[in-house]
């Protein structure tokens, strides 16, 4: 997700071109400008169309588009990663691709949701959910591996 979301500290695309990521600890996935009522980027509180009432149709947002041009990265609905969630994983884990502690509280859930204020919907931003639980803010992302 964060890869998708920030672009990691280098973009690997078509035919292994390797670029070096200019601003990869981006707090947006369209960079470090705060969410403006001018231009709304992603779907949250305060959003005048949809925001703290409903989800918004995926692609309603194409000012909010990732480096790895992917859409309703922030706002909408949460993510549900696979990842577990440990407070302290950070401090210790891998300074590349870190896989996720072994166990935890419950799955992280990222990028923040129609309802949330603006503090809570940013690239950095984790929550966890118990996963035996469920919440009408949650979705996932399926993906599809292009070979």
């Amino acid at each position: 997700w964060e890869k998708a979301a920030k672009g990691g500290l280098y973009f690997d695309g078509d035919k292994a071109m390797i670029q070096k990521n200019k601003n990869p600890k981006r707090r947006y996935p369209w960079g470090d400008d705060a969410i403006s009522k001018g231009e709304w980027k992603c779907n949250c509180k305060s959003e005048p169309q949809f925001g703290d009432r409903s989800p918004s149709p995926v692609g309603t947002y194409t000012h909010g588009i990732s480096p790895y041009r992917c859409l309703d990265m922030l706002g909408n609905v949460w993510e549900w990663c696979n990842d577990w969630y440990n407070d302290t994983y950070y401090q210790s884990c891998p300074s590349g691709n870190p896989r996720g502690p072994r166990g935890g509280s419950g799955r992280v859930i990222r990028g923040g949701a129609w309802n949330c204020e603006h503090r809570f919907v940013s690239t950095t931003f984790r929550a966890w959910m118990e996963p035996d639980q469920w919440w009408n803010v949650i979705g996932f992302r399926t993906i599809l591996e292009l070979k």
